[in-house]
């Protein structure tokens, strides 16, 4: 009796191709038919049986935002790399430290050391900054409190190289006065917060120390950068216009303003729409500060705008240029001579000349405006 032999299932040489070019060489398993004949893997990726899932969008991170994106440079030069490389070496690797406390003007110590001071409405972020100036935002220097009115004194703090002892105030003895010493440092003061729970006899002593102060080289006002300029800000500017005070308009909380929420935009041209909104506040800004038609001394050609909370690759936002403005104010920027920045140093010690000058005679007038 002839034997009867099993038919074999047909397998589709294309399909048979195909899965093998699948399977990893090494871990090929034998072929798995389905009754129609057809291979069972081949049938489980058959894409007319599983829908296809749209591929998933690589999302990549923007880098650093361009320093000429984020501030607004019109009358100076931005900063190099390496400047702002070498303002953010001295305040990380410095030693800062609290100097003294002031409620007048004349409790301020003699002193050798340049200061420059930070100044702006209540809640507008000095503290916050001041901590990020000085890389100390974990163990604060600085006290911030989301309550208006924290800062009630005039705080100094002294920042120099470790090893050439730092700032420091030196006290007052039988033979001599208390006074601040340091070399190749600065002195950065803290002023109380104007407007909402403020108190009005502080005004008089801000005034007195930006126009008296011979160590005064540059102040420094902050505006929010989500709610512009107020009234305060308006007067404060007048009176350093008046008065030839050197002074810088910064932009704080520049965050909200750019509008990273929590975390940080990763579609460029959304990041340059809102940093376009940005410049279009420094450019309405710098219409106020330096008015075209005015011949009083006017603000800085530059505003800064910089974050204390958000980073970029592990940087706060604009706190170098930030940094690099304060050294560049103190006169301890590198490369003095050759450098084209350094017109900026001299033009400061200019200033601060002019105001001097006219320090008393704006010292009455203002108290002659008030009392009026």
């Amino acid at each position: 009796m002839a034997s009867i032999s099993r038919k074999t299932p047909y397998i589709c040489t294309r399909c048979m191709s195909s899965l093998l070019r699948r399977v990893p060489v090494g871990s090929q398993s034998p072929t798995i038919s389905s009754p129609d004949g057809r291979n069972i893997d081949a049938l489980a990726h058959d894409s007319s049986s599983t829908p296809r899932r749209p591929p998933v969008p690589v999302i990549r991170p923007l880098g650093v935002i361009p320093i000429e994106k984020l501030n607004y440079y019109w009358d100076t030069l931005r900063p190099t790399l390496a400047q702002l490389s070498y303002a953010d070496n001295f305040f990380t690797n410095g030693k800062p430290n609290f100097l003294f406390a002031a409620s007048k003007f004349r409790e301020f110590p003699l002193s050798d050391v340049p200061e420059v001071a930070f100044l702006g409405r209540s809640n507008v972020g000095k503290s916050s900054l001041l901590n990020a100036l000085f890389n100390r935002t974990t163990k604060p220097i600085a006290h911030a409190s989301s309550k208006p009115g924290r800062t009630k004194t005039m705080n100094a703090f002294g920042i120099g190289a470790s090893n050439q002892g730092g700032v420091r105030l030196k006290q007052k003895t039988q033979d001599e006065h208390a006074r601040v010493i340091g070399r190749s440092g600065l002195v950065v003061v803290d002023m109380p917060g104007y407007g909402m729970g403020s108190r009005e006899s502080w005004g008089p002593e801000i005034v007195k120390y930006l126009c008296e102060r011979k160590q005064m080289r540059r102040a420094f006002l902050l505006i929010d950068a989500e709610h512009g300029l107020k009234p305060g800000d308006l007067q404060i500017l007048n009176i350093m216009r008046r008065s030839a005070i050197p002074h810088q308009v910064i932009l704080s909380k520049a965050d909200k303003l750019i509008d990273f929420k929590n975390k940080i935009p990763t579609n460029e041209d959304k990041m340059n729409k809102r940093l376009a909104m940005l410049r279009e506040t420094s450019e309405r800004i710098r219409d106020i500060v330096q008015p075209s038609k005015e011949r009083r001394f006017s603000a800085l050609g530059e505003i800064l705008a910089c974050s204390a909370e958000k980073k970029i690759n592990g940087k706060r936002l604009g706190i170098d240029a930030v940094r690099f403005a304060v050294m560049q104010a103190a006169g301890l920027e590198p490369g003095i001579g050759s450098d084209p920045i350094d017109l900026g140093i001299r033009a400061s010690l200019a200033e601060s000349i002019i105001r001097n000058v006219h320090s008393e005679a704006s010292t009455r007038q203002y108290f002659d405006d008030t009392a009026n």
